[in-house]
């Protein structure tokens, strides 16, 4: 039996102010949806935030928040330890108190 392919065509209508032609404007758009998928699957892998249930929206945005910073601040770590995002956290939560003054340090690293 031979597979009939299906091509379809979306359309996405977007407003700006911004005068640009169409393939810039795909490539800006593009390059912000690679930037939040990148963050998003940082967040997913070490935070498991796919998994989360919390319901209430203020909550989730403060949770949202702190995940971000640490995840910058572990990002910031990720060279001494030379381990994945999560290993680190799940070292560095372990014993939280020992290494606070260290990842203050590294939110002072350029």
């Amino acid at each position: 039996m031979i597979e009939k392919i299906v091509t379809t065509t979306e359309y996405r209508y977007y407003i700006s102010s911004k005068q640009v032609n169409i393939k810039e404007f795909s490539i800006a758009t593009r390059q912000h949806w690679a930037v939040e998928n990148k963050i998003h699957g940082h967040l997913d892998l070490t935070f498991s935030q796919d998994k989360n249930t919390t319901t209430n929206k203020k909550a989730l945005l403060n949770l949202e928040i702190i995940h971000k910073f640490v995840l910058a601040v572990l990002s910031r770590a990720k060279p001494r330890y030379k381990k994945s995002l999560k290993i680190i956290r799940k070292h560095l939560s372990n014993n939280f108190e020992e290494f606070l003054p260290e990842l203050f340090c590294y939110l002072m690293l350029n």
